[in-house]
């Protein structure tokens, strides 16, 4: 074989898609991010690399991502890529928040100014009582342990239910569906990465995702209409909020 035709034999090796997006993912220094360096499948005409792909993916499928449980995502959305990936959300009408002293990464969305309304992928939805209630305690107790100097804070699951329980209406007769409503509001903090299990059976870690969460201001005041809403005769009031994020 001709040397002219063992160099194109090279050349058409190196540009194989799928070992040039392998080779971006493992930091291989290449920074050719031309379409045809880029497709990793026939057809493909994206100009993302493998890495910025699946940090943008996991963004859109989780509502927020942290470095303990997305490394390698948070690096990404968090590094030099940011600005293009932040790009690629303004075209879907969501903003990309990073918050890197704490490790967390989300999205919101964009709403339009003067009373105009932009196509909404995310849905506003709320958090129930008994998922609002749970983090107020939660938020305390993370605030408390932190400014006493733990480095990480956890909670029991017991813990979790008790501190339900403390604000159940004297007045309700349902007890088998409030303990239902209990748990499912562990595991929706479970879900939004407030809470994280950890080695131990029903103990979870409350990770730095609750102080994005529930910032201080908005702490004061739930706390203010808990305390209000738990008088006599006002318990049965909805205490639900809303999720940011």
């Amino acid at each position: 074989m001709s040397a002219e035709h063992r160099g194109s034999d090279r050349f058409a090796e190196a540009a194989d898609p799928l070992e040039t997006a392998a080779a971006h993912e493992a930091g291989s220094g290449i920074e050719d991010h031309s379409a045809s360096s880029l497709s990793i499948y026939e057809g493909d005409e994206g100009t993302l690399t493998l890495p910025e792909r699946r940090a943008l993916v996991e963004l859109l499928r989780h509502q927020v991502i942290t470095v303990e449980r997305h490394p390698r995502e948070f690096a990404t959305l968090s590094g030099p890529s940011r600005r293009l990936l932040s790009s690629r959300l303004h075209d879907l009408f969501l903003e990309l928040v990073i918050d890197d002293e704490r490790g967390v990464a989300y999205k919101t969305q964009i709403r339009g100014e003067g009373g105009g309304a932009f196509p909404a992928l995310l849905r506003d939805t709320a958090y129930s009582r008994e998922a609002t209630v749970l983090l107020v305690q939660l938020r305390q107790r993370h605030l408390a342990e932190r400014s006493a100097g733990s480095a990480r804070v956890f909670v029991d699951l017991q813990d979790c239910l008790d501190a339900v329980e403390r604000f159940r209406p004297a007045h309700a007769g349902d007890v088998s569906g409030d303990q239902a409503r209990a748990h499912t509001a562990v595991e929706s903090l479970r879900a939004a990465g407030v809470l994280v299990s950890g080695a131990e059976e029903d103990r979870f870690e409350i990770t730095d995702v609750i102080e994005v969460i529930l910032p201080l201001p908005r702490l004061e005041e739930l706390v203010r209409r808990l305390m209000e809403l738990n008088r006599p005769g006002l318990a049965g009031e909805s205490a639900s909020e809303e999720n940011p994020a």
